[in-house]
């Protein structure tokens, strides 16, 4: 983020378990984390020519719903993160673009675990509407379900290990 300074608090990093992003010690509470992208986890490179000469060419915030495991129970936090977007400066480039972040699909209000949550919710017979009233109504009915069915399109394409769990899930499902 620029040249900035900021104080982190490494105990609520640490809880958030997202290693892509830092929690700022000066702002927030239990239920709402404030955070920047750590440095050493995110690289800016263009997407469209992949180069990495590039300049800031604003900041932006985004919230996103997320859950966390707190002494042994599910927590559902906002994430407030304020990042860069970036202009490349490569001769016939100029491309703005904002980092891509592992946690969250581009264009998403809530972190992958929560969708994946959602999904598992789902796979048990759970209704949309129970769903929203567990995630204490941050979210509509009408949301989840949209949630679900783009996260699971996202993991039918996904042949990482990391979708390894949701293909087992499917494979049981259709199976018996």
């Amino acid at each position: 983020m620029g040249s900035k300074i900021y104080k982190i608090d490494v105990r609520r990093t640490k809880e958030l378990k997202l290693p892509e992003l830092l929690v700022l010690a000066d702002r927030g509470d239990r239920e709402h984390f404030y955070c920047v992208p750590n440095p050493e986890k995110v690289r800016v490179s263009c997407p469209h020519c992949g180069d990495t000469s590039v300049r800031i060419q604003g900041i932006l915030h985004r919230n996103y719903l997320d859950a966390i495991l707190r002494e042994d129970e599910s927590a559902i936090i906002t994430v407030s993160l304020e990042f860069n977007k970036y202009r490349c400066t490569a001769p016939d480039c100029g491309c703005v673009f904002q980092p891509q972040f592992s946690f969250a699909a581009p264009y998403m209000r809530t972190t992958r675990r929560v969708a994946d949550a959602i999904i598992k919710m789902v796979d048990v017979g759970m209704p949309y509407s129970e769903i929203a009233e567990e995630l204490k109504k941050r979210i509509s009915r009408q949301a989840v379900g949209q949630i679900y069915h783009r996260r699971v399109k996202e993991l039918e394409d996904d042949t990482s290990e990391e979708a390894a769990w949701f293909r087992e899930l499917m494979r049981k499902k259709f199976r018996g």
